[in-house]
């Protein structure tokens, strides 16, 4: 399954950059991680493995900044709740492509110096 390709390659990444698993926050069944970003923790939930439209794939990831009122001058995020959600309905939108588009957001969020 294309989604489940996503969610092990997301997880994967996410690990590396030294993100914390907390199921406690997890509300769709799939794993949640906490990854401390210049704005504040950014929480990444994983979308469950199973969703396609027709012949377009369905790749889903939903994130919310904790302090979303540091992170909304800086990302666009939702000003009110923090959500940072990243979704695509593609036929040529491939799991790599997808997963490396997220992680790099998330990459370039983070502190490295």
């Amino acid at each position: 399954m294309k989604a489940q390709i996503v969610n092990d390659l997301l997880t994967k990444g996410l690990l590396e950059m030294g993100a914390k698993t907390v199921p406690e926050k997890n509300f769709c069944g799939t794993n949640s991680y906490d990854v401390i970003t210049l704005y504040g923790v950014l929480t990444v939930t994983l979308h469950p493995p199973s969703q396609t439209r027709g012949k377009k794939a369905t790749y889903s990831c939903f994130g919310r900044f904790e302090d979303f009122a540091k992170a909304k001058g800086h990302i666009p995020c939702n000003p009110y709740t923090g959500k940072y959600n990243w979704c695509v309905f593609a036929k040529d939108f491939t799991p790599d492509r997808f997963a490396a588009s997220i992680l790099g957001d998330i990459r370039g969020m983070l502190d490295i110096t």
